[in-house]
């Protein structure tokens, strides 16, 4: 694999572990008896194209919502669905609920899909005259940046036989 796609297929691969120990540990709790595998299967891909199917509301409804709030107050409504969104992602599993994964992963794509349409046009709107395409080339290069560095952090294989990883994940 070229390009650093080991790396995201590997990190997928553990969280995609992860994530159906969970369904099967909260399906049992519930019910009984273990996760199908077709329904575990399911489930995983619900969690990860609900993302995608947020942002494109998100997107699609960034133009009313700018209209109505200005660029400034979309961008501030934006970070309540953040704050949302990560309340619903991290008290998931302790609620045992992986509806609340669902739910949070459908409102963070929502989030992303709006800061990705108010955010470039806000900054374009701020910035001196002279800066203006370095600004809005900064952000993609951020985003991309970002999300470079989640998947090197977050990937154990990567990192198991490192002294960096007890650093990583006290």
């Amino acid at each position: 694999m070229e390009n650093g796609q080991h790396v995201s297929v590997s990190c997928a691969s553990l969280v995609l572990q992860y994530i159906k120990a969970f369904f099967n540990k909260t399906w049992v709790e519930r019910y009984g008896e273990p996760l199908g595998a077709e329904t575990a299967t399911l489930l995983w891909s619900i969690i990860v194209s609900i993302f995608a199917i947020g942002g494109l509301f998100g997107a699609l409804s960034v133009s009313f919502i700018i209209k109505v709030l200005g660029r400034k107050g979309t961008l501030l409504l934006n970070n309540s669905f953040a704050v949302i969104a990560a309340l619903l992602l991290s008290l998931g599993e302790r609620a045992k609920s992986f509806e609340m994964l669902i739910i949070g992963r459908l409102i963070i794509g929502v989030d992303s899909g709006i800061a990705l349409s108010a955010l470039p046009m806000y900054l374009g709107e701020i910035s001196p005259r002279h800066m203006r395409g370095f600004i809005g080339q900064f952000n993609s290069i951020l985003i991309c940046l970002g999300v470079f560095t989640g998947q090197v952090l977050g990937c154990q294989s990567c990192w198991a036989r490192s002294v960096l990883m007890s650093w990583l994940t006290w």
